[in-house]
């Protein structure tokens, strides 16, 4: 299972973004409300799509994803609703301010769980545009955060920016 993605890194796929939430499922990034929305099997059917009991969710995607008109269709007559992440992201000035208050406060809990976010966002392939630098990769973002927090390196309290084993398992928001 994966962590969650921060709100602010994804986005709503629209009609036009196909081939988006394509790349986004094959790297196991895309968020969907699959479980909210009740006959999926029974819709599928009436569209002549092939309903199997076992894997049905990716052969649905699978059928879903093979064109623009079965995306479309989708999207229009269901209440399936897909996130993609975002291409780019800035974090404002003043959202580093208070990421600043609370390392000069030593709030770390609080800290660590943005930068975590931060993290999370990068390792999906969002360009985080962050203190005059883009964060491309998980490198990037460990010398960035390390170089400016450094004083989290020896807060074992905390927990470390680049650990989720103790935060809570990934669950759909949608």
């Amino acid at each position: 299972m994966s962590m969650a993605i921060p709100d602010w890194a994804m986005r709503q796929a629209g009609p036009s973004d196909r081939l988006n939430v394509k790349k986004a499922a094959e790297k196991n990034r895309l968020v969907y409300n699959w479980y909210q929305v009740p006959d999926l099997r029974k819709w599928a059917k009436r569209q002549g799509w092939p309903t199997p009991w076992l894997s049905f969710a990716s052969k649905f995607l699978e059928t879903m994803l093979e064109n623009d008109q079965n995306f479309t269709l989708v999207l229009d007559q269901t209440d399936l609703v897909f996130q993609i992440p975002v291409q780019e992201y800035s974090i404002d000035d003043g959202t580093l301010a208070e990421f600043d208050q609370m390392y000069k406060a030593r709030e770390f809990l609080d800290l660590v769980d943005e930068l975590r976010d931060i993290r999370r966002a990068v390792e999906v392939g969002v360009k985080v545009h962050i203190d005059g630098q883009t964060l491309k990769s998980w490198g990037g973002f460990y010398s960035w955060a390390h170089g400016r927090y450094y004083l989290l390196e020896d807060d074992t309290g905390s927990g470390w920016i680049g650990d989720d084993s103790k935060q809570p398992i990934y669950s759909p928001r949608i």
